[in-house]
């Protein structure tokens, strides 16, 4: 039995779309648990990430390794840790050091976040209890006129410890 000419080009044809439809599915699956694997990466979790005039990020990431080993903190018991008052003086403390003396230091707003990532290795710090910290908005004003800094945000963990921002070129 002989196929004809024409149906062979067409089990030919159905072929090749096939193929390419199967390799199009497969390089979809790959990079669907490629950003899977770095969506539930908690040892580089981003808490923050603000766009910068130059089209740059200012990303805060804070690592699980350092959530874990810091104090837990049970807002229910109001038994703070480190209060407002004294995130502040953290503040304070930091930007006497890290930021130059023609800047004013204002903070914006100090936040009690719960931190939320837990895969892998860390999924068993989940049920240990709530771990937080706070994120530290402040205003770096330059005594230029209308000049304010950029990417102004910090990390302060529950053993007072604080972790600053890390500018990149991509979101």
């Amino acid at each position: 039995m002989q196929v004809s000419t024409q149906s062979g080009h067409k089990l030919k044809w159905s072929f090749c779309k096939l193929k390419i439809l199967s390799q199009l599915f497969l390089s979809l699956i790959c990079i669907l648990f490629t950003s899977i694997s770095h969506s539930f990466d908690c040892e580089n979790h981003v808490v923050s990430s603000q766009e910068l005039k130059d089209g740059k990020f200012a990303k805060l990431y804070v690592p699980v390794s350092k959530i874990v080993s810091a104090p837990r903190w049970d807002p229910v018991s109001n038994k703070t840790i480190i209060s407002i008052s004294e995130a502040a003086m953290f503040f304070k403390e930091w930007a006497e050091i890290n930021l130059n003396d023609y800047e004013a230091k204002i903070v914006h707003t100090i936040q009690a976040t719960k931190f939320s990532c837990w895969s892998g290795e860390y999924g068993k710090y989940k049920n240990n209890g709530d771990y937080w910290f706070y994120i530290i908005q402040y205003h770096a004003l330059t005594f230029e006129p209308r000049n304010v800094k950029e990417g102004n945000i910090l990390a302060l963990l529950m053993s007072g410890e604080i972790i600053e921002p890390i500018v990149e070129d991509y979101y």
